[in-house]
């Protein structure tokens, strides 16, 4: 399995968002992620983002950060978001899970 260590953006005053991407064809939000920085700030630029910083986020946080999105009823996520294309979908459930399964093999790793 690949593991992505991508860039997030967060913007905005007060209380940060993370960037969303609007997924036309279903009508659908997904967190944007990003594999370089470079990427994000030109998205950030492209849609006009105010007071963004870029976020590298290790697994465990970033796994908080997919499970929040769940919540707030966001399930896609997004690997380099142009206007109107994205390299890669990702279904949170999807990732959530083999997120989990890693963790589990690891622990059995660690208990041998």
């Amino acid at each position: 399995m690949i593991e992505l260590h991508p860039w997030i953006l967060a913007y905005g005053t007060g209380e940060s968002q993370i960037a969303l991407w609007q997924v036309q064809q279903i009508q659908q939000r997904a967190v944007a992620i990003f594999s370089e920085a470079s990427l994000a700030e030109e998205y950030a630029r492209r849609e006009q983002l105010n007071d963004y910083h870029l976020l590298r986020p290790p697994r465990d946080q970033l796994i908080r950060l997919f499970i929040a999105s769940l919540r707030q009823g966001i399930e896609l996520a997004v690997l380099d978001p142009q206007r109107d294309r994205a390299q890669t979908l990702f279904r949170l459930r999807d990732v959530l899970r083999a997120a989990r399964e890693q963790l589990s093999a690891e622990r059995r790793g660690l208990s041998s």
